[in-house]
């Protein structure tokens, strides 16, 4: 069984390359899928590529346009790109939501919330909500590495707790 080039075979023939530019992010929970908004950024593709480095920064946290319905103590489960290696989510943090968006488009929102935020249990690809948020709307920001090569960008969303 010869490997075959640039696959890696320890990892079950899945490349771990970085992909060229920062992955659509994608969470579960309750078993349906949302969307993340991408924000700030700096992305260096796989070297191979001969692409170069970028980075973006943002108005704001970016988020979808609309907010997605939670319920206290629920698992948020990363999925897709942000789910592969060699990516990592390095924290989740939550704040009250501000009253409105700093800016608002046809496709996405951008928050600049003001106080602390609270950290967000993460466990590889899982993000735990507090089993004591109370009703309201609250801004979830996702922070991701990527070692091979560098690279780091913020996925955001707004959840409610009805």
């Amino acid at each position: 069984n010869t490997p075959t080039p640039g696959l890696d075979p320890a990892g079950g023939g899945i490349s771990p390359a970085t992909p060229d530019e920062p992955p659509i992010g994608t969470f579960e929970v309750g078993g349906t899928s949302h969307s993340l908004g991408l924000g700030s950024y700096c992305w260096s593709p796989p070297r191979a590529s001969g692409q170069p480095a970028v980075c973006a920064d943002a108005i704001g946290y970016i988020t979808p346009v609309s907010n997605t319905v939670v319920q206290p103590g629920d698992t948020l489960e990363v999925t897709g790109g942000l789910a592969m290696a060699p990516i990592e989510i390095v924290s989740a943090r939550l704040w009250v939501a501000p009253e409105a968006p700093v800016h608002a488009g046809a496709d996405f929102r951008a928050w600049q919330p003001g106080d602390e935020a609270a950290a967000l249990a993460v466990d590889g690809t899982s993000v735990r909500l507090p089993a004591d948020l109370g009703p309201g709307a609250y801004l979830l920001v996702i922070d991701i590495i990527s070692i091979d090569p560098s690279s780091s960008a913020s996925y955001s969303a707004v959840l409610t707790v009805e």
